[in-house]
């Protein structure tokens, strides 16, 4: 990771604590004690009905000491908050707080919410730089490749951007540009992207994704597959109803779809 441009990591939890949540703690105090960083910790419920339950204390005394031992287990800083701005929305609370952070991480549970995909539109919307964690998947504590998806735009010029901010020392960025019908040569800033990564010491390498009948997400992930990346990166755009129901959008098909790998989602 490059400590030079991370410096607070937010994350956001549930109350009494998930597995998906475990997962994006432990991760998130990883990458801060790797770019002497601190972080963020947002602890409320959304699930109302699993907070009455009693079966697990959901107190935030109790999220706050296994976030603690957490990152004391780490060894990274972690202050943790509870949701006081009840003005807000659920989603809002995580944004507010992610717009003074460098990077998000939200743990993507098995079974999504409807309180978690308004938690992490908002976050990508209204915040800034959301990794995604599947709770299923064990992250690496660093991410030797991560995968761009370019499109000439500010939304992929920002995703890079995050991805530079997350590569460590030995990373690899793959710029990958999914060819469009009757496009007859790859785009000349994806190939310049890559000297723009590699101006910040990453190295980086192009590669034009032939679409092969497969909408932009389903090439994304293939190509994350073949290229064996760590992480897949993308531009977030929020598009009408008219033009999703026309053309589709990456943004849409990944959050309903779900996650296969960890995701970066930039809006």
């Amino acid at each position: 990771m490059n400590s030079s441009l991370i410096r607070r990591i937010a994350v956001r939890v549930e109350r009494p604590l998930m597995q998906s949540d475990e997962v994006a703690v432990r991760l998130a105090c990883n990458l801060a004690k790797e770019a002497g960083a601190s972080v963020q910790a947002l602890a409320y419920a959304t699930n109302v009905l699993s907070s009455q339950t009693g079966e697990v204390d959901g107190s935030l005394a109790s999220a706050k000491a296994e976030l603690e031992a957490w990152a004391q287990e780490a060894g990274a800083p972690i202050v943790v908050h509870d949701r006081t701005n009840f003005a807000e929305g659920i989603g809002e609370t995580f944004a507010t707080l992610l717009q003074l952070c460098d990077l998000g991480i939200l743990g993507v549970p098995a079974q999504q919410s409807a309180g978690f995909r308004m938690i992490a539109s908002t976050a990508i919307f209204n915040g800034g730089p959301v990794l995604f964690l599947p709770e299923n998947k064990t992250p690496p504590n660093s991410f030797s490749r991560i995968m761009v998806g370019w499109k000439t735009g500010a939304a992929a010029s920002r995703a890079l951007k995050a991805a530079i901010a997350l590569a460590g020392i030995d990373s690899e960025i793959v710029i990958a540009q999914i060819e469009e019908p009757n496009t007859l040569r790859a785009d000349e800033l994806g190939i310049e992207a890559t000297h723009f990564a590699a101006a910040h010491g990453v190295r980086a390498q192009f590669h034009a994704i032939p679409a092969q009948g497969r909408n932009a997400h389903a090439a994304l992930v293939d190509a994350a597959e073949e290229f064996e990346a760590d992480v897949l990166a993308t531009g977030a755009i929020r598009h009408g109803p008219i033009h999703q129901s026309l053309f589709g959008s990456v943004t849409r098909d990944i959050l309903e779809d779900g996650f296969d790998r960890p995701t970066l989602l930039v809006g």
